[in-house]
């Protein structure tokens, strides 16, 4: 079936699908003549489906998840990060075999900074190569908060190979990572999710997830909500989060990407309230 997809030239275009009970379900337009999918359908038996609609029950929230997923793999594949299947984490893999590697990316505070993203630790006193290699990796997660709600979570992980690609035996990661979550405090922690939320969204104010006819836009500002808890005295510094400014070009791919049908949160919320107030 792969085999028979016709993609789009622009790689940035993703066509993440999900087959189940002998359907194929895709964010693509299939009743456009020159579909990708347009060679594995029976072109009778198409019909659009509402997202919204997906969402009110388990089945089709899972799909709907499910075909977010797969575009999330496709969008980060392109951008040198792939997916552990085994640990459910994305992480860095390097440029080429057996060299470390770094991208650049905005602070906390907005200032241009590069950092190592797959590298091999080196002793100080003899600069030889110690131990496994460390790629800054993070579990990415999208969930539904309300009916006409979804968020998209960052949990910074890491991933230990003994060369780069092959993954470090279990026993031998544990004490290692623990080790270096024990040094993490809440800034420094929140430098992490900072990191990979300017990294996916390349410095700009969102990630778009481009599906030639409609796309899943992610805004890069982060959610902020009041928690009471004791807290750890000392650690606490007061930040603005810097988020991607807007220019000429952000807002001609924002006014590309919502060019088509749009759904009017606000009205959809109105309406979902109406319907379960009549249904009690």
């Amino acid at each position: 079936m792969r085999e028979r997809i016709r993609a789009p030239q622009d790689h940035e275009v993703l066509l993440p699908f999900v087959l189940s009970t002998g359907k194929l379900l895709c964010f693509q337009n299939l009743e456009r003549k020159n579909n990708p999918f347009r060679n594995v359908l029976d072109n009778r038996t198409i019909r659009p489906i509402q997202a919204k609609q997906l969402w009110t029950e388990d089945v089709g929230k899972r799909l709907y998840i499910r075909l977010l997923n797969r575009s999330l793999y496709k969008y980060t594949g392109h951008r040198g990060v792939r997916f552990d299947n085994d640990h459910k984490r994305f992480y860095f893999i390097p440029d080429k075999k057996g060299e470390a590697r770094s991208v650049a990316y905005k602070s906390l505070t907005g200032r241009n900074v590069q950092r190592n993203v797959v590298w091999q630790p080196v002793r100080k006193k003899t600069g030889l190569p110690s131990g496994p290699w460390w790629h800054v990796a993070a579990g990415l997660r999208f969930h539904q908060v309300a009916p006409m709600a979804w968020c998209f979570s960052i949990r910074p992980e890491w991933h230990l190979t003994t060369d780069g690609e092959m993954v470090l035996e279990p026993r031998k990661i544990g004490r290692r990572v623990t080790s270096k979550k024990s040094r993490m405090y809440n800034y420094q922690y929140l430098r992490e999710v900072n990191f990979w939320r300017d990294f996916l969204a390349e410095g700009k104010p969102r990630i778009v997830l481009n599906f030639d006819d409609q796309s899943a836009l992610i805004s890069s500002e982060l959610v902020a909500f009041n928690v009471t808890w004791p807290g750890i005295p000392g650690d606490v510094r007061p930040i603005e989060p810097h988020v991607g400014d807007e220019d000429l070009f952000t807002l001609a791919e924002l006014e590309e990407a919502t060019s088509g049908e749009q759904i009017e949160w606000d009205e959809e919320e109105e309406e979902l309230e109406t319907e379960t107030a009549d249904e009690f």
